[in-house]
């Protein structure tokens, strides 16, 4: 479930302990849904996750219709929310210093810059952000900034601003074939407090397929 702390996120180590490592996160997994889960919130239904937001993003979740501005109507990924919220596929591959990993939803793709210590200045706003990673034991850290204002939830609706700030935790099983993933998102212009959230994969022997969305 949601829990919620206060301090803040997770300090970034220093440049000496943020050697690249191989923990084998390279393959293709699914999400493994708790026993209650029962698919997105019907549209109508009470918005459990505007309790974070204050005055200017409680405006900006009073402008937006889930109805007509789903992201996902126009084949927007929407959110890392989102990408690690479904049923589809996801493969994680590496090349050289980067994570390269591939969301069947809406063949989404993202690149997670391992060993560059910070984010460039000059980013180009985008849905999905930049990301840079480290390795902390067996978990590795995703930390991304340079998101465009959006949506990281698209029913019943919760708004981001282009101060989103993100760090996802991906912690590798002893027995190599599951992972839990914690996702941070704190938002300094919309947001009360952070917002934690888990999910859980393991392994899949099946083979992702291209979404192919059109609008």
């Amino acid at each position: 479930g949601d829990c919620f702390v206060t301090e803040a996120l997770y300090p970034q180590p220093a440049a000496a302990e943020r050697a690249i490592v191989t923990v084998e996160f390279i393959g293709i997994w699914r999400w493994a849904p708790p026993p209650n889960y029962s698919g997105a919130p019907p549209i109508g239904s009470p918005n459990l996750l505007a309790w974070v937001l204050n005055e200017a993003g409680q405006q900006a979740l009073s402008q937006y219709d889930p109805v007509v501005d789903d992201p996902a109507l126009i084949c927007s990924p929407v959110s890392i929310r989102r990408l690690w919220g479904n049923t589809d596929l996801t493969q994680i591959e590496q090349t050289g210093e980067a994570f390269v990993i591939r969301h069947e939803w809406m063949d989404a793709v993202r690149e997670v810059h391992l060993g560059m210590r910070d984010h460039p200045t000059d980013l180009e706003e985008s849905v999905l952000g930049h990301s840079i990673g480290w390795y902390e034991g067996s978990t590795l850290v995703i930390d991304t900034i340079g998101y465009q204002a959006g949506v990281i939830a698209q029913r019943p609706g919760l708004p981001n601003s282009n101060q989103l700030h993100t760090v996802e935790r991906l912690t590798l099983s002893e027995s190599g074939d599951a992972f839990e993933i914690t996702m941070i998102f704190e938002d300094p212009l919309y947001f009360t407090d952070q917002l934690i959230e888990e999910r859980s994969f393991v392994a899949s022997d099946q083979m992702p397929r291209g979404y192919n969305c059109t609008h």
